[in-house]
Order: structure tokens, then sequence, then C-alpha cells
């Protein structure tokens, strides 16, 4: 992008490249036989509210945690494109140690920690943990 657009034409750049990604993907899947048929959609209310009482509070974390970095990012622009360049660099970095360092962790924890706690309680009364 030329230097006239400045961070509008990032943004702009952005969403354009999102949205060619994500076409691409839903061709992708439709061409594939991927795509589910028919997609359903919610009917009613009932039918959403089953869903959002199974995933309503990481909804809302997610959702606060966009606010968030939305806030900070606008913040981060505020003070120039230096700053706000700086922002994104660290923000993809602790974004990608977070998703693509964290998560293996986490699921890792959850499949070794429960049999070695079971070991650790046999023969010992240990509540729940």
């Amino acid at each position: 992008l030329s230097p006239k657009y400045g961070l509008a034409g990032v943004a702009a750049a952005s969403v354009v490249a999102s949205l060619i990604g994500y076409a691409y993907l839903i061709c992708a899947l439709v061409k594939s036989g991927r795509w589910p048929r028919p997609f359903a959609w919610p009917r009613n209310f009932r039918s959403i509210s089953r869903f959002l009482r199974f995933a309503g509070p990481v909804l809302l974390a997610v959702f606060l945690k966009m606010l968030v970095l939305a806030n900070m990012t606008t913040a981060a622009c505020s003070f120039g494109t230096t700053a706000a360049a700086a922002h994104q660099l660290f923000q993809t970095l602790f974004l990608l140690s977070a998703v693509a360092i964290g998560n293996p962790f986490s699921w890792a924890a959850q499949a070794f920690i429960p049999p070695i706690l079971a070991a650790f309680c046999e023969g010992q009364e240990c509540g729940a943990v």
C-alpha cells in the first residue's frame, strides 16, 4: 500500500484479505462436499437459549477479550504509526504463544494429570480436586 492511505489503507487491506480468505474457505468446503447441507439455522429462541446456556460463559469471555484488545489497539493507534506497529507485533507474539504453545500444554495437562492424581490418591482419601 502506498503511504497515501496510511492506517486506513492497512485496515482496508486486512478486511479485503480476510474476505478473500473466507470466500476461498467456503468455496473449498462446498467443492469438497464438507459444507453442511442443509445448513440449519436456529428456528426459535428455545434452540438458541440451549446453546447460550452451554456456551454463554465462554462466549462472554471471548467477547470481553476482543473488546479489551480492540481498545488497546485503538489506544496504541492514537500514539502514532510506530506505536501501532509495535502493538501489533507484540499482540501477534502474545496470541501466537498463547494459542500455538499454550493450548497444547493445556491439552497435555488435561490428558495426563487425571491419571497421575488417581494414582496419587489411590489408597488415600482425596477429595475432589
